[in-house]
């Protein structure tokens, strides 16, 4: 270290190169992490989707294409259009990679926890089940690289097999 002519420590230089460092840090820290601002979710549905027939144990079904980038990537949060019209945001709890284009993205509903959701991608297609009280979804692959987003109704299934998930 470096005395001036009366003896003192001379500190001032090496304060403000750390703090410099230490604030351009903190401001890296927060803007890589996202703090202050949230991220747009990510669509499901690259485009609208359109209605379709539902199957024989559904209630209603829409189908399109569906952006499997958004799913890979691990979007912390999903905004999933539903067959009645309207969208639910979904915000992950956990993500499984297990190689590439293959994973299982898990949530839930962002205004209410207990309404979770399940997807699987491998292969460019999704699969999974979403359940939002006591309303269910299906999400499929259909011919044409088209998925389906289907409302079931588990009175319709043969046995005892309304699970929650």
């Amino acid at each position: 270290m470096r005395r001036n002519n009366d003896g003192s420590v001379f500190f001032l230089g090496i304060v403000q190169f750390l703090l410099v460092l230490l604030l351009g840090v903190a401001g890296y820290t927060a803007s890589a992490f996202g703090q202050g601002k949230a991220d747009p979710p990510g669509r499901v549905f690259r485009g609208p989707p359109e209605h379709v027939a539902h199957g024989k144990y559904g209630v209603s079904a829409i189908a399109g294409d569906v952006d499997t980038e958004v799913l890979d990537r691990g979007s912390a949060r999903l905004e999933l259009q539903l067959p009645d019209g309207s969208t639910v945001t979904l915000a992950r709890d956990g993500l499984e990679k297990r190689g590439p284009g293959n994973l299982v993205w898990r949530g839930h509903e962002v205004s209410e926890p207990e309404r979770r959701a399940v997807l699987t991608l491998k292969h460019g297609f999704v699969s999974g089940k979403v359940s939002i009280g006591q309303e269910l979804y299906e999400i499929r692959p259909k011919r044409g690289r088209k998925h389906v987003v289907e409302q079931l109704d588990p009175g319709l299934f043969p046995g005892d097999n309304a699970r929650p998930l």
